[in-house]
């Protein structure tokens, strides 16, 4: 998953996208920091592969391969921050 950044005044928000692996997303219904819709459910045996989208942008979650929701759903969600890697869009090399 890559987003831009807008609220953070020192990185450019246009040379700045956020990379976040799909094992670093958790459907979390009690404090979600956003939202997304499902797209489509991969059940791959030993875990599930949850392509959605929010803002424009795709999105992949993983998640227990027993997850039951249909395809057109809202997802709440929450992200490991101190996961989420920065890059310079130019260069594509990691910031943070």
């Amino acid at each position: 998953m890559r987003f831009r950044l807008t609220r953070w005044s020192f990185l450019q928000a246009d040379k700045s996208p956020v990379g976040l692996r799909p094992e670093d997303i958790s459907i979390n219904e009690a404090a979600p920091q956003f939202y997304a819709t499902i797209e489509s459910i991969e059940r791959l045996g030993s875990e599930s592969i949850i392509n959605a989208s929010m803002a424009g942008q795709s999105i992949a979650i993983k998640t227990d391969p027993d997850y039951n929701n249909k395809v057109g759903s809202r997802l709440l969600l929450s992200a490991h921050f101190r996961k989420f890697h920065l890059f310079d869009s130019e260069t594509e090399k990691t910031i943070l």
